[in-house]
């Protein structure tokens, strides 16, 4: 019983974990959109997106994957 409850709390810590990690995702996500606006009215250069590109492409894990494809999705790409 001890060990399934320990599982069962590592698994919760899981969830807590993804629910934090989502959140983050979503608002880089956000922040990401309104830099791309201001790229796309001409308020930035677009060394700032490139920046942002290279760093995600740096790193190549999953989460940058789908925020690099956010990018690129939303620039119009």
């Amino acid at each position: 019983l001890l060990g399934h409850h320990s599982k069962l709390t590592e698994l919760e810590m899981s969830n807590a974990d993804l629910s934090e990690l989502t959140e983050h995702r979503t608002k880089l996500k956000n922040i990401l959109n309104c830099m791309i606006h201001f790229y796309l009215f001409h308020s930035i250069s677009s060394n700032f997106l490139f920046s942002v590109i290279h760093h995600l492409l740096s790193s190549f894990t999953e989460s940058d994957i789908e925020v690099l494809i956010f990018v690129l999705h939303n620039i119009g790409l």
